[in-house]
């Protein structure tokens, strides 16, 4: 999987080492953000937080142009939210990567700020045992999510308002769960899911489900699959603005979708 280590505008020099065995520059994330914070990073001038191996019991305060990433892919760094706290409570402009967010607090990552970009590439939601909501967008901002990996007991995205851009990512709902809820769910806003597998792993519900009609939608070249009963894409209302095109699915398309082309029907997927 591709991964960057310092995204565009940061430097080596403006850098802190978090290290919970007190190698680094501090011991927790959250003091080296707000470290790097102090130093009023700017969007030419932006500060890394770069984190070891190992599992931080944290909930995590973003703030502009501070990026976070872990040393390395994959979920060598846990940040495991305490009980009763969301994994990120506070979003902001910034990228976030290489890591895995846990917890037991819906959602594990709530976007309410407007305004903000949120950018992520190689994270990790592994909560499938819980039945909540992996990522939450509540307002006008913007979720950028590249080569990640979202699973939770609930849908893996709520959009209600705002934007989420979804590139070769997966979101799915595991557990035994037999409640309607997708992997991906929108209300509202402007969705696109480019390359990406949406599965639907629990006893019950499609893979995408719109409840009302978007301002934007547009799911291009995924993998979708529905569990039993209900479309691969499901419609509550009419879709005129969502478009369905290239994709892979295990059932029909609702017929409410306002446009649905060169999409592939297999049911063993």
């Amino acid at each position: 999987m591709p991964y960057r280590v310092i995204p565009g505008g940061a430097s080596s020099s403006r850098c802190y080492l978090v290290d919970g065995g007190g190698n680094g520059d501090y011991q927790t994330i959250q003091m080296a953000i707000n470290a790097a914070h102090g130093q009023t990073p700017t969007a030419t001038n932006r500060w890394l937080v770069l984190v070891g191996p190992g599992t931080y019991a944290e909930s995590l305060t973003l703030y502009d142009y501070v990026d976070v990433s872990g040393l390395s892919p994959g979920p060598a760094v846990i940040v495991a939210a305490p009980t009763g706290q969301y994994a990120v409570a506070t979003p902001a402009s910034c990228w976030v990567s290489n890591m895995r967010l846990s917890g037991q607090k819906d959602p594990i990552l709530l976007i309410n700020t407007s305004g903000i970009t949120l950018e992520m590439d190689g994270v990790e939601i592994d909560e499938s045992s819980q039945v909540i909501t992996g990522i939450k967008i509540t307002d006008w901002s913007t979720l950028i999510a590249r080569n990640c990996d979202f699973e939770t007991g609930g849908s893996a995205l709520k959009l209600i308002l705002g934007q989420a851009e979804m590139y070769h990512s997966r979101l799915a709902k595991g557990g035994s769960d037999a409640g309607y809820d997708a992997p991906v769910y929108v209300e509202d806003g402007v969705l696109l899911l480019d390359g990406c597998i949406i599965e639907n792993k629990s006893v019950h519900g499609a893979g995408v489900l719109f409840h009302s009609n978007p301002s934007t939608a547009k799911i291009l070249g995924c993998t979708i699959r529905k569990a039993s009963g209900t479309d691969s894409v499901d419609c509550d209302a009419a879709c005129a603005n969502a478009l369905v095109a290239g994709c892979l699915v295990n059932g029909v398309i609702d017929a409410n979708v306002g446009t649905d082309t060169g999409n592939t029907v297999d049911a063993s997927i």
